[in-house]
């Protein structure tokens, strides 16, 4: 019975417990690998664009905050699903970028998105409650 007490205990239960040759054997398999060099550029574009994003959010955002005319007007046409002219509406505050519009009983979704060289590179949401 001690003999089979001693091998339990010597069995090395997770990574830390293991011998050391073969935790360097385990750290030692990414040693090699080589990364490719960063290009930032992307990464600018992106943050340039979602800065456009911010800005027409911004405006609509300012016209919910100033126009209880507008949040109703908004309000009644989204409680009687007249989606085209609830994005009609978003636009006709200045808005260029690309807004998808979403609302149900309790809010409306808006998510603006930008795309750079066809490809979708940066998305704002933002959720409004109204009940």
């Amino acid at each position: 019975m001690i003999a089979q007490r001693n091998v339990q205990q010597q069995q090395p239960t997770h990574a830390a417990q293991q011998p050391n040759r073969q935790r360097q054997q385990n750290q030692g398999s990414n040693t090699h690998y080589q990364y490719p060099p960063v290009d930032e550029t992307l990464i600018s574009q992106s943050a340039n664009e979602t800065r456009k994003l911010m800005a027409n959010a911004s405006l609509v955002l300012e016209r919910f905050a100033s126009s209880k005319d507008f949040d109703r007007r908004l309000m009644e046409l989204a409680q009687q699903s007249r989606q085209a002219e609830v994005e009609q509406l978003i636009k006709s505050i200045g808005v260029k970028s690309d807004v998808k519009v979403k609302f149900n009983p309790d809010g409306l979704s808006l998510e603006f998105s930008s795309k750079l060289a066809h490809t979708k590179c940066c998305q704002l949401e933002i959720n409004l409650r109204w009940r």
